[in-house]
């Protein structure tokens, strides 16, 4: 049991699982709500997000399992949908290179500029592996319309894909147990906590600028590190 509650809380199973929650609208409310004739792309918002909340490479990452799900369901070849997905998600994970402290009108704008690109890449790979007939001018609307959509979305999609946070957990001899996880980007929280017959209890959390820096917990050998 312990076993499959560990798996459970690994990042990559919580997005597996959002993922699929997040197809099946995709393939039912969204596949039907069409305005301008445009297919709204959720799967998409989350690659960006995902990118948002976790940088470049996790966007990379979540992108490329986001989009083979996608591909699973779709006429397009498989691996197509994951390749411009997983470039989709690490342009949105780039935030934090262009724009120091991104606010949240910042990156609406580039989560919509990133989807909009990644409606535009897809016919042009489609057109790459032999496809006739995708790239005309409807591509530019569908590109606006699911910028602006998906911009509008970012901000609770992106707090979405935050709750997804690493989370370590090292137990030591004396029965407390310490957590450091990220929050965002900038920041890394060092919560301590000791255990009583109701469960743990936290005795001392601290939280400080990560960026660029090196985190350890006090008083023990367990230390954190983010990387820009």
């Amino acid at each position: 049991m312990n076993r499959i509650l560990a798996i459970a809380q690994q990042p990559l199973t919580r997005l597996f699982l959002v993922a699929l929650i997040v197809l099946s609208f995709q393939t039912t409310i969204f596949n039907t709500m069409r305005p301008f004739g445009v297919c709204l792309q959720v799967m998409l918002l989350l690659s960006t997000s995902s990118g948002l909340a976790r940088g470049s490479e996790i966007g990379a990452i979540a992108g490329f399992i986001v989009g083979m799900m996608y591909d699973l369901v779709l006429s397009t070849p498989l691996g197509l949908g994951a390749v411009v997905f997983a470039l989709v998600g690490y342009l949105a994970g780039m935030t934090n290179s262009f724009v120091h402290q991104p606010t949240w009108w910042t990156k609406m704008l580039l989560a919509g500029a990133a989807s909009g690109l990644g409606m535009l890449f897809m016919p042009l790979a489609l057109t790459v592996v032999g496809r006739e007939g995708v790239m005309n001018r409807h591509i530019l609307v569908v590109a606006l319309v699911v910028g602006v959509t998906n911009a509008a979305a970012t901000v609770p999609a992106e707090r979405l894909c935050r709750l997804g946070s690493r989370l370590n957990q090292v137990r030591f001899d004396s029965g407390r147990q310490t957590s450091a996880f990220t929050v965002g980007r900038a920041w890394i929280c060092v919560a301590y906590f000791d255990w009583s017959s109701d469960g743990p209890v936290v005795v001392f959390a601290d939280c400080r600028r990560a960026r660029n820096t090196r985190a350890r917990a006090r008083g023990s050998v367990a230390h954190c590190e983010t990387h820009p």
